[in-house]
């Protein structure tokens, strides 16, 4: 299983006018991170913006940065939300698309016990092919 070390940038996902993803310009980063001597690219951490964006374009953004990356960087792809369920979900699609790992952040918003937090993780560990962070 991949185990990330070294430095490993947050990409940031740049916007249009219209607020659609701009591709252009990702692609962009990821070339000047690649080039730069990075070890591994997360993408869709906090950085990303990934609170602003839909489900459907946190996808997209995954899947590009796996698709552009591939064989230059291994990707770590940021997969936390706030419903386990939906954390499975979108870890298994970055695993699917070819991510490398998976960065998992704690349930937020509603509070939790230390055991809800455990058993998150356990079930998002149980439930992938890919390693988490």
């Amino acid at each position: 299983m991949f185990k990330p070390v070294g430095m490993i940038p947050a990409l940031p996902t740049p916007m249009n006018e219209d607020n659609s993803i701009d591709f252009n310009g990702l692609k962009q980063i990821i070339d000047h991170a690649i080039e730069g001597g990075m070890n591994c690219l997360l993408v869709g951490g906090s950085t990303g913006e990934y609170s602003l964006m839909s489900m459907e374009e946190r996808k997209e953004v995954i899947k590009f940065v796996c698709e552009t990356a591939k064989g230059r960087l291994p990707v770590m792809a940021g997969t936390g939300c706030h419903r386990t369920e939906d954390t499975i979900a979108l870890t298994q699609y970055a695993a699917e698309v070819g991510a490398d790992c998976a960065l998992v952040i704690n349930p937020y918003y509603m509070h939790t016990s230390r055991e809800g937090i455990i058993d998150h993780y356990k079930a998002v560990a149980e439930n992938s092919d890919i390693g988490i962070v």
